[in-house]
């Protein structure tokens, strides 16, 4: 599945012959920065929103306090990366619509729209085939006014989550590790690195942390279990989907050159996760689970098969328009 390098996929200018680590460095070098910048000042500002709930109680700063110093942390890491995302976007020369894939024209939106129902339609599919062949249906919760509420608000969460996971995942760390060592490793890196953002640390890894202290260090254990809790309880079905979704997106984003498709997908999915969260029951046993996936698609087999044919989908029509290409030269 060799895949050559396009030269408008490069970064910095070069040339389909050159490589350059310059944008694995940058990406690198911002991501080390908010781990640190996370880690020193989660204890002042969580020390902070204690006095504050103590001598300003109300029930929004109890919630807040409530939350713990992990998820400040993780809050507090996302500032530098927010605000170095435009500085970084230049630097790569993305910090314009035309090389990002995103300029308005009727052919990227019609790209978004057909994609975004892709993954309507796939999602909708794989929650169909958990209601027709397992122990999957309507919750006694469910109403009309739940499912729209969801699907409204799920909306605006599906296309905000996938604009900013493929701005950053596919436009930028993907072009990253392209720009250094070709298309195919492009695809896996960045779709491994996709995977283990997205990867949770487990809840028993907090349960043995004072995640209510404000202690110097807290930041650093904090920041030390965030980096490799997600492997100490390790769900291997889990990953390699999460790993191949982003590879199909990856490989979307090739094929099209567009990253409305992408963003369209992913939305899609999202979206009917949001709906159908909202209106059903899972109780299956764990057998079942790990062959069909629960409410989030992701730790099924079932997933894991669809998204991989996907992948396999859009490498070989990248394949196949690349030959078309060199014939017609």
């Amino acid at each position: 599945m060799i895949l050559k390098k396009e030269k408008p996929l490069m970064l910095f200018g070069l040339d389909i012959w050159q490589s350059s680590y310059r944008g694995i460095k940058l990406f690198l070098g911002v991501y080390i920065f908010a781990t640190l910048f996370a880690a020193v000042l989660t204890p002042p500002v969580y020390a902070i929103a204690k006095w504050y709930n103590q001598h300003f109680h109300t029930e929004t700063t109890q919630w807040l306090v409530d939350k713990g110093v992990d998820t400040f942390y993780d809050r507090i890491r996302y500032i530098p990366i927010i605000l170095a995302l435009p500085w970084i976007l230049k630097k790569c020369s993305l910090l314009s619509l035309k090389n990002l894939g995103l300029t308005p024209s009727s052919d990227n939106f019609i790209k978004f729209l057909k994609y975004f129902a892709f993954g309507i339609i796939l999602a909708a599919a794989m929650f169909f085939l958990q209601i027709a062949f397992s122990n999957v249906g309507l919750s006694e919760s469910a109403s009309f006014e739940k499912v729209a509420r969801a699907a409204l608000t799920g909306l605006l969460g599906a296309l905000t989550v996938g604009f900013l996971e493929e701005l950053v995942f596919r436009a930028l760390v993907l072009r990253c590790f392209y720009t250094a060592w070709g298309a195919f490793a492009g695809i896996l890196f960045s779709s491994l690195f996709f995977a283990y953002k997205h990867f949770k640390v487990p809840n028993s890894i907090w349960d043995n942390i004072d995640v209510y202290s404000s202690s110097w260090d807290i930041g650093f254990i904090v920041a030390y279990y965030d980096t490799v809790g997600v492997f100490m309880t390790f769900d291997p079905l889990l990953f390699a989907t999460l790993t191949v979704f982003g590879m199909a997106l990856a490989a979307m984003y090739l094929y099209t050159r567009s990253l409305g498709s992408p963003i369209g997908f992913h939305a899609g999915i999202v979206w009917m996760i949001f709906i159908f969260k909202a209106a059903l029951y899972n109780h299956n046993d764990e057998a079942t689970r790990r062959l069909l996936g629960s409410m989030k698609l992701s730790d099924g087999l079932l997933g894991l098969i669809v998204l991989f044919i996907i992948f396999l989908f859009f490498v070989f029509a990248i394949r196949r328009k690349q030959k078309l290409k060199c014939e017609n030269l």
